[in-house]
């Protein structure tokens, strides 16, 4: 007797010789029919020269491949056989996907940097400013990142507020936290000059934190002044791009940042003298010029006023500060007084004192007794409640 099976039955046995036997399965091939459904799901085709096969990539599997599969891509493909027993057809389901020849995180990170500068994220760039007094860093509170950067902002200046904002730099949850720390900084909780973004160095996959699009969109929407300080000066980051600033590593971050004190005072040195000089040079022209008998001692003592009114200047714009305080003070004494006074004549405190109010129905105060009537209700007000009343009697005083 020769076996006969039902369209079912030979389906599922047909389901179960290829499911159990093409558990893991490598499959090279160019896509084609590429479509990316409403629902997160991609459905597409996988062939060669002479053959096709349907494959499908779940919504749970594509937020982790990283890049947009196209068509004509030629992909090598991880899964296993899926029969669907409704059509009698198979497919393969993929569970990891990345591109032949080119590595999946490098093509994202190409596909990201050209949306992103199609979409202008790496112009319009923010000035940092020369001299900022508050400064946030975020970045990890462990590494030796945060370390140098504190280091040298404490050595090269001083009278800086430097706040740190721990976050973690790699990991599933670290552009999760970048991302929250950039929003709540741009909330402006703390009114800072000068966001820098830091960690260390690291490999390719390590900084891969800083190529996630929603750390370049919360840098691009970030309202202060951002500096990019991630990896070393070889390692380039989608962060980077969309920053105000990138400096080559954190070092150079907080050396950008502040201006080291004494290579300041040693320009301001450059200048004094600068002016001495060419205020020097000038007198001597004019003496030439005008054929003056002055002497030497003439032009030093010219030079010499001359510096006692810029002291004297710097002394009077002393006194106008000290003036300027002194009438702050004076206003601040005036309005507490006129407070005081304000709050003596407050109802409130009156009432507290043992005094009432008392009105009529229709709100008005009752200031004497021609303005009650007889049968008529009133209002009066104590310190801690109202007492209603109806007239029966009026009295002269």
């Amino acid at each position: 007797m020769k076996a006969v099976y039902s369209v079912t039955e030979l389906t599922m046995h047909i389901k179960n010789l290829l499911e159990e036997n093409f558990r893991r399965v490598w499959v090279e091939g160019e896509i084609n029919n590429f479509k990316h459904h409403s629902s997160g799901h991609m459905y597409f085709s996988l062939q060669d020269e002479k053959s096709s096969i349907r494959a499908v990539i779940y919504r749970s599997t594509t937020q982790k491949i990283g890049f947009l599969p196209k068509n004509g891509m030629k992909v090598i493909a991880l899964g296993n056989i899926g029969v669907y027993p409704p059509r009698g057809e198979y497919q393969l389901i993929v569970g990891h996907i990345e591109p032949e020849g080119l590595g999946a995180k490098q093509l994202a990170f190409d596909q990201l940097k050209q949306e992103l500068e199609k979409k202008g994220y790496f112009e319009h760039k923010k000035p940092i400013p020369p001299f900022p007094k508050k400064i946030i860093v975020v970045t990890s509170p462990t590494g030796a990142a945060v370390r140098d950067i504190v280091n040298i902002i404490s050595r090269r200046a001083r009278g800086i507020e430097l706040y740190i904002y721990p976050v973690q730099v790699q990991g599933e949850t670290a552009k999760h936290e970048i991302i929250q720390a950039l929003n709540i900084i741009n909330t402006g909780f703390i009114d800072v000059d000068v966001v820098i973004l830091s960690r260390g160095g690291g490999s390719w996959e390590d900084l891969w934190t800083f190529n996630e699009r929603g750390v370049a969109e919360a840098i691009h929407n970030c309202r202060y002044p951002l500096i990019s300080a991630i990896g070393h000066e070889i390692d380039f980051t989608i962060a980077d791009f969309v920053a105000d600033l990138r400096a080559p590593t954190p070092s150079a971050a907080a050396e950008l940042v502040v201006k080291n004190r004494f290579e300041l005072l040693e320009k301001i040195n450059l200048i004094r003298n600068s002016i001495k000089n060419n205020a020097l040079r000038m007198f001597e022209m004019r003496k030439r010029e005008y054929d003056l008998t002055w002497g030497e001692k003439n032009i030093l003592r010219f030079i010499s006023s001359l510096q006692d009114r810029m002291r004297k200047i710097d002394d009077l714009t002393e006194k106008i500060i000290r003036e300027i305080n002194i009438v702050y003070e004076r206003k601040g004494e005036q309005f507490k007084g006129l407070k005081e006074k304000l709050s003596a004549l407050n109802p409130a405190s009156i009432l507290k004192r043992g005094y009432s109010i008392t009105y009529n129905e229709a709100g008005q105060v009752i200031k004497t007794a021609k303005d009650v009537s007889l049968k008529s209700t009133l209002k009066t007000q104590l310190q801690d409640g109202i007492v209603k009343s109806r007239v029966e009697k009026i009295s002269p005083q």
